[in-house]
């Protein structure tokens, strides 16, 4: 095995690190300049040889920082380690006074769904309704909530979800709940860590049948769990498949009957990465050795750790999977590889030790099939047609503080388009200046990709030259080409909010004076600013209302430009050329105050029909019990139509307390965050309110009547350790 020693490779525009396998022609190179593309493996031996060369650049890359400090005697003498180092159930009570009448006798006709991106295509949320039904996520449980009539709301059943869910869909009379956990509970008969004394049993430390001794003994391996619960009996809800990867899953999305979601697999090797010197020459600048010498001894440092790396089997670099069915746990010898060998994908230039794997579940036949991509990926964005993976190189750069890069932030975008049977593999690649914010950064409209981003060095950079820009992508021959941009959005700034509605786009930066720039994309080939209209704060998010205007949701500034306050905004976009503010409504008491709506669309809840915006709202204000001020959490209710803005109500989740060891004067209300309301349903005229203790059910249409059910859904095992204060 050949190694290029020193094999930093440095110029004021191009950064370059080659590393020479198993051949010559082998190169891993971090060179972002290069077009996008993907090597997929053609068998195992090429999937293990390309896996194992990323891990040989992260460590020559690491090594090389930690040699450019030996060399460096002053830096050295503070900033080296020492000689040798290494990187190594039950129902829920009812909420009391459910005093609604029961003259919903109907079925309902309308009932809110999760707010999606991309038309018919689900996201993973914690509260879904059919009308009939609620389901909620509620601590490790699913709750089933008959909703109708709302009067009579009432839990109907329950099951415990194996780790902590996060989310889930709903398909039919199926959840789908996705859920972290570790590998000793998900899996029985997981092996101990080695070295460690096996004896009796600690019984108080059994963390289940899957794990007879206490959770130390085995080694940290975090698992995400997909869980197919069968809903067809609502009063007793089953398993009926679980799913277990040891990666951490997110990006989820469904398709009919695909669930595709995305899984990274934090990858790790115990690198040494610092020669043992026969003296320690770190701490004596009298025993400093030659430039010679430490150059030896960091090159054969490299030589060992990749006999190291190369001595791994290829189920080491594999992620894994294990399939249980019913309630039955699978067993750790059942383990198998996510994906073929033939699915392994590696980028043309370095993008981290992680590994991205795009799976599909598919809910008739139970089977899943997956591509695995080694690099850290950030955005994940799913059109009816292809899944898209995004990476930036900031993380890459940031990793290298002793080389002088002077280019900019790159984001390399991948394609994974369906096939007939919904399933995605890899098609196209391409890249873009700068880095895309969040999923709305990215928009595929008559099969080509709009990506709104913001370069410069990155978020974190204080420089001033930075400028946002649209770049169209278009698949050509294997590669998404470019073919339109449109550039200087935001000078000196960055993107806060960004939405693609049809042939437009419409992008907000950050600075609180920035304008709203409204972008023609009609010809994908010509992109311009058709209009920009300067706002008075900052919008994160920007919500499609009715033909010609959006909604935006952000903070308003006050005359110095600072932050202040949540402003909700309507915006005329009719003639794109000349935007207006048609309303706006700002409300809080202090800076902080604000909505979980700016970051989170899920939370974001409009009937269009009844013209009301349901969303979260937090603030401070002053207490009527103790000196000071308490946390505030409500459903924030609105009246929004073309021309108006309207707060209508507030529904506080704090009359909870009254049934739980009452209020917390102990605490100065400050527990008050233990009654957060986070999301919203809407049943035909009734708003259904969720918080971490439960839900309340209001009637729109008397609001002051106060609520006409409610229910606690959390578990009553974990109430006292809420709501217990010493005196």
């Amino acid at each position: 095995m050949k190694i290029i020693k020193r094999s930093l490779l440095l110029s004021t525009s191009l950064l370059a690190l080659v590393l020479v396998g198993c051949a010559d022609d082998e190169v891993v190179a971090l060179d972002w300049s290069k077009p996008a593309a993907l090597t997929v493996a053609a068998d195992c031996a090429q999937a293990e040889e390309l896996i194992e060369q990323v891990f040989i650049t992260q460590m020559v890359m690491q090594i090389e920082q930690n040699r450019k400090t030996a060399l460096e005697e002053e830096e050295c003498r503070w900033n080296c380690p020492g000689p040798s180092s290494t990187d190594d159930t039950g129902s829920s009570p009812n909420y009391p006074g459910n005093t609604g009448d029961s003259t919903d006798v109907k079925s309902p006709e309308y009932f809110s769904e999760t707010n999606t991106q991309v038309k018919d295509i689900d996201e993973v949320d914690t509260v879904k309704t059919d009308g009939k039904y609620i389901y909620a996520i509620s601590r490790a449980d699913l709750v089933v909530v008959k909703s109708w009539p709302a009067a009579e709301t009432d839990e109907v059943g329950r099951i415990t979800i194996e780790g902590l869910p996060t989310g889930f869909f709903l398909k039919d009379d199926k959840a789908i709940v996705f859920s972290l956990s570790h590998l000793y509970s998900a899996v029985k008969g997981v092996p101990v860590r080695e070295g460690m004394p096996i004896g009796d049993q600690d019984e108080d430390a059994v963390d289940g049948d899957s794990a007879p001794y206490p959770s130390h003994y085995y080694g940290y391996n975090p698992v995400s769990v997909v869980s197919v619960i069968d809903l067809s009996d609502k009063s007793n809800p089953k398993v009926e498949a679980t799913y277990t990867f040891d990666d951490g899953a997110f990006g989820g999305r469904r398709i009919g009957d695909k669930v595709h979601f995305a899984l990274s697999r934090p990858m790790d090797f115990p690198f040494y990465l610092w020669p043992v010197p026969d003296q320690d020459w770190r701490y004596d600048s009298r025993a400093q050795p030659t430039a010679d010498t430490i150059n030896m001894a960091f090159d054969k440092l490299i030589q060992k750790n990749v006999e190291m790396i190369r001595a791994k089997p290829l189920t080491y670099w594999l992620p894994r999977m294990w399939i249980g069915h019913g309630n039955e746990k699978a067993s750790y010898d059942d383990v198998q590889i996510l994906g073929a060998c033939e699915a392994v994908h590696t980028p043309n230039v370095f993008s981290g030790l992680n590994q991205l794997s795009l799976a599909t579940l598919d809910l008739e036949t139970g089977e899943v099939a997956a591509s695995t991509i080694q690099g850290n990926w950030g955005h994940v964005y799913a059109s009816n047609n292809a899944i898209y993976i995004a990476s930036s190189n900031w993380d890459i750069y940031r990793q290298l503080p002793h080389v002088d890069y002077t280019g900019d932030v790159q984001t390399q975008i991948h394609k994974f388009a369906f096939d007939q049977s919904g399933e995605a593999h890899y098609t196209a690649s391409g890249k873009v200046l700068g880095y895309g914010i969040n999923q709305f950064a990215f928009d595929e409209h008559n099969g080509n990709l709009r990506v709104a981003t913001t370069d410069g060095k990155g978020w974190w950079s204080q420089e001033d030259d930075t400028e946002s820009r649209v770049t169209v992508l278009q698949e050509k021959e294997g590669q998404l080409k470019e073919i339109g941009m449109v550039r200087g959005l935001g000078l000196g700034d960055r993107i806060s909010g960004v939405r693609f509605i049809g042939d437009m786009g419409y992008v907000i930066t950050s600075e609180p004076t920035a304008p709203l720039h409204v972008i023609d994309l009609g010809d994908p080939t010509n992109p311009n600013i058709a209009g920009e209209l300067k706002l008075s704060g900052v919008s994160s998010y920007i919500h499609p209302l009715e033909e010609g205007l959006v909604l935006t949701l952000g903070k308003d500034s006050d005359d110095e430009g600072r932050s202040v306050r949540f402003r909700i905004e309507i915006l005329d976009v009719t003639d794109p050329a000349n935007p207006k503010s048609v309303n706006r409504l700002v409300i809080g008491n202090w800076w902080d105050a604000g909505s979980s709506a700016m970051g989170d669309h899920k939370a974001f809840n409009y009937d269009r029909a009844r013209n009301l915006l349901a969303i979260p709202f937090t603030d401070w204000v002053e207490s009527e019990h103790v000196d000071g001020l308490e946390f505030k959490s409500v459903l924030a209710l609105f009246k929004v139509s073309a021309d108006t803005i309207e707060a209508v109500a507030e529904i506080e989740h704090k009359d909870f307390f009254a049934q739980h060891s009452g209020h917390d004067q102990c605490n100065g209300f400050n527990s008050d965050y233990q009654v957060n309301v986070d999301h919203s349903v809407f049943i035909e005229d009734y708003v259904y309110s969720f918080g971490d203790l439960g839900m309340l059910v209001h009637d729109t249409r008397d609001l002051e009547k106060g609520y006409v059910a409610g229910l606690t859904l959390l578990a009553p095992e974990y109430i006292p350790n809420y709501y217990t204060c010493s005196d």
